[in-house]
């Protein structure tokens, strides 16, 4: 079953683009992982699914559309970025779950 549905995703900023009509499904306790070089929209996509409107196109996390509810939506996610701190002597797995 699918859990994130990201279709044409596209993020604009004044005249610049940060995320380029990108598309991904993440099945229901999957873990997708973003990795791309830097500057190439990975933070700004995953703060789209969480709290900041698209440019254009669907986001729905748990069949509930993120521009609809972003707070509500940013609830389901968890997130581990590269450099995490606190939890940098765990694994992913073991991060999420604390």
């Amino acid at each position: 079953m699918l859990f994130v549905k990201v279709c044409n995703l596209a993020k604009r900023f004044g005249k610049g683009v940060t995320v380029n009509y990108i598309g991904f499904t993440v099945e229901r306790e999957g873990v997708f992982d973003l990795t791309e070089p830097n500057t190439a929209g990975k933070t700004a996509t995953l703060r789209i699914l969480a709290i900041l409107k698209p440019t254009s196109d669907t986001v729905e996390i748990g069949n509930v559309g993120a521009v609809s509810d972003p707070p509500g939506t940013g609830r389901m996610l968890s997130y581990l970025p590269k450099d995490a701190g606190a939890y940098s002597h765990t694994n992913c797995r073991e991060y999420l779950r604390t």
